[in-house]
């Protein structure tokens, strides 16, 4: 499936890699997209004119009206917490755009309605286990 991803972008799109940062399965797995992600600071493609000092996360799966497993959504809520502190994002500031979805800053429907309403529990638990 990431190699099929890894095709459409790179063959399709004309990206140079895979555009986000990361993705996640259903089960919880977290692959990593574009090369470097891991460690590093990298400018993505996930989110036209927002790519730079960010972090673009695929869940992959239609949210419309379900929430990914619980176990995806562990994964994603501790991927968060591992970046924050390893490029010194403090989730405590007033700004609350630090975790976000697609939609915030691009016209679709991503990351889908029952996931979006669940980010500010995201942010939540990013805070609690920080």
């Amino acid at each position: 499936m990431i190699r099929g991803i890894y095709a459409y972008h790179v063959y399709t799109l004309g990206y140079c890699d895979i555009a986000y940062s990361f993705l996640i399965d259903n089960y919880g797995t977290p692959f990593e997209g574009r090369w470097g992600s891991e460690w590093n600071p990298i400018i993505g493609a996930h989110t036209l004119n927002h790519n730079s000092n960010t972090t673009g996360i695929a869940v992959l799966g239609t949210f419309s009206s379900v929430l990914p497993s619980d176990a995806t959504l562990t994964t994603l809520q501790d991927l968060i917490r591992w970046k924050f502190k390893l490029h010194g994002v403090n989730p405590f500031t007033e700004d609350s755009a630090h975790i976000f979805g697609h939609r915030d800053l691009y016209p679709t429907e991503c990351p889908g309605q029952a996931f979006y309403d669940y980010l500010p529990y995201t942010r939540d638990y990013v805070k609690a286990y920080w």
